[in-house]
């Protein structure tokens, strides 16, 4: 089972019609809203992350994933900890990599205690 997140109507009919097409929309669950309603009662595969990089501009310098991103990325990604171990955060390329590191360690270090 696989849960969709999203806030974008246009968005979402874009993941119901996709799923459709490739037939696996009996094993998607499409949540309105934000990542505060990660609740699920059902065993989730694992969770995908996209976050809002439209509005971002498109460059070869690295950004902070922590000043640029809204919501807070780690509330986020505490809330599909929850779900699953399986947590895949799709970001732009130029971010920078260690930073990446370091919010998933931080994130499950903090899901442990």
């Amino acid at each position: 089972m696989v849960l969709a997140n999203e806030m974008n109507d246009k968005r979402m009919k874009f993941i119901l019609n996709n799923a459709e097409i490739y037939g696996v929309n009996d094993k998607i669950d499409v949540i309105r809203g934000n990542s505060d309603n990660f609740r699920c009662r059902k065993k989730i595969d694992a969770v995908v992350i996209t976050m809002d990089y439209e509005n971002l501009k498109t460059s070869t310098e690295s950004f902070c994933l922590f000043a640029n991103l809204v919501p807070d990325i780690r509330k986020t990604l505490e809330n599909a900890f929850r779900i699953t171990e399986n947590v895949v955060l799709i970001v732009p390329k130029f971010v920078d990599v260690s930073e990446l590191a370091l919010l998933f360690t931080d994130v499950r270090r903090q899901g442990k205690q």
